[in-house]
């Protein structure tokens, strides 16, 4: 299960991908370390969203929109069957929020 809160912040000068790449951490451990799997996930999560051409990006920099895609992104990267996500249109134009509750 991934969660994403309504408010969530992350630390500065952390980019769109190192943002998204945080959501295959759970994957991680001392005998296994990133893999082909963690990378296909990174980018399918950030092609769904929109998110490829921002993946250098700065988070703190992208407007609400933008962020609030971002870390949706990075909850997509995780691959769980169950999502948690607490008013994850917020900031989002129409079309967007469409495409998040399709």
């Amino acid at each position: 299960m991934s969660n994403l809160p309504q408010g969530p912040t992350a630390p500065e000068a952390l980019t769109v991908e190192q943002l998204v790449r945080q959501g295959r951490y759970p994957y991680q451990n001392w005998l296994k370390q990133w893999s082909r799997e963690d990378e296909k996930m990174v980018i399918q999560a950030l092609e769904e969203t929109n998110r490829s051409e921002y993946a250098d990006h700065l988070v703190d920099a992208l407007c609400g929109g933008r962020r609030q895609r971002a870390w949706s992104a990075k909850t997509l990267a995780q691959g769980t069957d169950t999502l948690l996500l607490d008013e994850p249109t917020t900031y989002l134009d129409m079309s967007h929020q469409i495409g998040i509750l399709v």
